[in-house]
């Protein structure tokens, strides 16, 4: 059942309007579950959605959305426009969740469920499970009611001053506002999307591409039904020599009903394309966040700088190459039916199929080729960024004969089984689509030998045969596209596994201990009994049984040999590797029971040099790119204030853009004792409970070392610094 809400002319709604459609913020999980099954993306009404942690604002509902949407098999993603496009993003964002603050003083928060967007017309799902149909503008003005009564009133004497009805007042307001406050950022939204490690056919039916592949095949086929038709009438007009009017304009209608079905086949082939791309790269993007640690830590940058370039591959060159390819399956099968019917059908189709089969074993052997140079590509290019990596290193280390070697052989290589690939190629494309012609006229001899055949039978013959030239050479063209698609697919196959794991969502228990007050002091934090780590199943331990116990306002110095396991240590108790066995709890709970987001919050670690990184950005950003981005002011202020506390205020003062100058690789170079104070003062604006340093103070002089490590023990709550003795 639909109810039309009616939509106020005031530029605040009543309030009894909005509560008819409209969830009270208590009630904001039951509005959730709801608006995830009413949406299609959840199978059921979950059960069971804890209750939003008080007092409420953006980051807790925020961290609660993403905790509570977790049993409903979706993602909830925050928002952000600005007040000038507020009504454009609304006829475009559903499903959604919008949060709307108090309209009137003392009045409550509400949430509304947005659950289809439109142009003219908004449905959302009221609290009586009801549809209402809302206009744009009357949602738009109860979402920004806070703004409009912070800055609206001073336009209020202005406006009563002219001559203006009630309904051009509020016009002339909302527009006067969308001028002044149009850049002004607008929060609380969050999109509804289903949760990314879903299988690909549930994405992409969202994204309604089964409906459009459904539209492609079925108009490339209609396409194809008339010019056959097409060819069948003039066909039977040139064979009685009787080319009447009538038929003249039947062919003609036939072609340009043809036309407009490949025009059609065209444009969806294009959504098709752009539809399947997107949907691969987020695919593969989410599963390279869901690799392990132990997954990628014996590839190089090469390799992964290669399976960038697959990635790009697969979403443009599959999908070219992929249609072309269904295209001619297509053509192929409606050549077979010709040739089956025509003169001589028995013995066309036979050598049709044998010549099919010639084609599947070269096409097949063109991949095995491929996968070949494939590798000896991604190897040299491996090879090529690791000697550009490290050229300083070559430079001052190396014998300058010794840059080269081996590269003479691997190019030679790679140049042989280039040669074997483009012999083949030349073989497929020249060979496969003109050597049927021949073939096909030799399959007709026997006929023409024989009992003389019917003219309708023989040109159905030669109008099969034809069918089939064109079909092949659609073939041989999409072909090498598909394969290169193919052959990158395999280099993918790890992320598109890892993409079907569940994201580590944080649990109910982790949610509160999240929102909850820090430890008292000489609280436990960390406990350990029995902790033990190997890399590989059965390799050797590089920990067993290892007790720890670490509580709160504990200042702790672990000490050790290279190679003990000091950071295989660091990295067990900040929960960036999990343990193979014994047990690890913090406060109380395991990793499991609060989840891998909530612990890594509560436990930051400072990695070594050799594995922390400073990316191309602003220094704002990789200080603060652990505690929230975008940041707020104050975020930039305590920000800049834990730069100087750490003795980077010289750096600050140096760089002309100060917080906001370029970093990384392409940026303002940084020393290695700052680089070391960047990773720690990331670190320190995550506010965790816990904080281990591993070796982070050996690049710093002594009174530098002695300024950084005074201001880390006065605001880490507890604190691991990992040393060599």
């Amino acid at each position: 059942m639909k109810l039309k809400a009616k939509a106020s002319h005031g530029l605040f709604p009543s309030s009894v309007e909005l509560e008819a459609w409209s969830w009270p913020l208590s009630e904001i999980g039951e509005a959730l579950v709801e608006l995830a099954y009413r949406s299609g993306l959840s199978t059921e009404r979950v059960a069971g959605i804890p209750p939003m942690p008080q007092p409420v604002d953006e980051e807790t509902m925020t961290q609660w959305l993403h905790l509570a949407s977790s049993p409903c098999e979706v993602e909830m993603e925050p928002v952000e426009t600005t007040y000038g496009e507020v009504e454009n993003m609304l006829q475009s964002v559903a499903p959604a969740l919008l949060y709307v603050p108090e309209i009137e003083e003392g009045g409550e928060a509400r949430v509304v469920a947005l659950l289809r967007s439109g142009r003219w017309r908004l449905r959302v799902i009221g609290p009586d499970r009801l549809i209402y149909r809302v206009a744009p503008v009357a949602l738009r003005d109860a979402w920004c009611a806070a703004v409009d009564r912070e800055y609206g009133p001073a336009l209020a004497d202005l406006l009563q001053a002219v001559d203006l009805s009630e309904r051009r007042q509020v016009q002339a307001r909302r527009a006067i506002l969308g001028v002044q406050l149009g850049g002004m950022p607008m929060r609380g939204c969050w999109m509804m999307r289903r949760a990314p490690h879903a299988a690909l056919l549930q994405q992409s039916q969202e994204t309604r591409l089964p409906g459009l592949g459904l539209v492609f095949i079925a108009s490339h086929s209609a396409a194809l039904l008339f010019t056959l038709i097409g060819w069948r009438l003039m066909g039977h007009a040139a064979i009685h020599e009787r080319f009447v009017p009538g038929w003249l304009w039947g062919w003609a209608l036939l072609v340009l009903t043809a036309m407009v079905f490949q025009a059609l086949a065209a444009l969806t082939q294009g959504w098709l394309a752009i539809g399947v791309g997107s949907l691969l790269k987020r695919r593969l993007l989410f599963g390279s966040l869901q690799l392990q640690p132990e997954e990628i830590r014996h590839q190089g940058i090469g390799q992964f700088l290669g399976r960038i370039l697959e990635i790009e591959t697969v979403s443009q060159v599959a999908a070219a190459g992929g249609f072309g390819v269904l295209l001619s399956g297509l053509q192929l099968l409606a050549a077979l039916g010709l040739l089956s019917l025509g003169a001589g059908g028995g013995i066309l189709a036979s050598a049709f199929g044998i010549w099919s089969v010639v084609v599947g074993l070269l096409l097949w052997r063109d991949l095995k080729l491929h996968e070949i140079w494939a590798q000896m590509y991604r190897d040299m290019t491996n090879d090529l960024v690791e000697r550009m990596v490290g050229h300083r290193t070559r430079l001052a280390q190396e014998a300058s004969e010794h840059w080269h070697d081996d590269e003479d052989a691997l190019l030679s290589q790679y140049l042989d089984q280039t040669a074997r690939v483009d012999r083949l190629q030349v073989l497929i494309q020249a060979v496969l689509p003109h050597g049927w012609l021949v073939v096909g006229l030799i399959g007709l001899i026997p006929v023409m030998l024989g009992p003389p055949p019917s003219l309708v039978g023989l040109a159905i013959s030669l109008g099969g045969i034809m069918l089939a030239n064109q079909a092949l050479t659609q073939l041989v063209a999409g072909a090498p596209s598909l394969v290169m698609a193919v052959v990158a697919w395999k280099q993918l196959q790890p992320l598109h596994e890892a993409a079907k794991r569940p994201m580590e969502a944080t649990t109910v228990e982790g949610g509160q201990l999240a929102a909850g007050l820090r430890a008292e002091p000489g609280e436990a934090i960390i406990r350990a009994r029995g902790l033990s780590f190997r890399y590989r199943e059965q390799g050797r331990y590089v920990l067993q049984d290892c007790h720890v116990d670490i509580r709160s306002g504990d200042r702790l110095l672990l000490e050790g040999g290279s190679g003990g396991g000091k950071s295989t240590l660091a990295a067990l108790l900040s929960g960036l590797r999990q343990s193979s066995g014994g047990i690890l709890l913090f406060r109380g709970y395991d990793r499991m029971t609060l989840g891998g987001a909530t612990w890594r919050r509560q436990v930051v670690s400072v990695p070594q040099f050799h594995e922390n990184h400073v990316f191309t950005g602003t220094l704002a950003f990789n200080v603060l790119m652990g505690r929230r981005w975008p940041p707020d002011i104050e975020d930039m202020i305590e920000a800049e204030a834990v730069c100087r506390q750490l003795g980077l205020g010289d750096l600050l003062e140096r760089m002309p853009a100060g917080m906001q100058q370029m970093v990384g690789e392409s940026g303002w170079r940084l020393s290695h004792g700052e680089r070391s104070r960047i990773f720690i003062a990331r670190a320190l604006l995550q506010g965790a409970e816990l904080m281990i340093l591993d070796e982070s103070f050996a690049a710093l002089d002594p009174a530098t070392l002695e300024q950084a490590l005074n201001y880390v023990f006065e605001r880490s709550p507890t604190l691991l610094v990992i040393a060599h003795p």
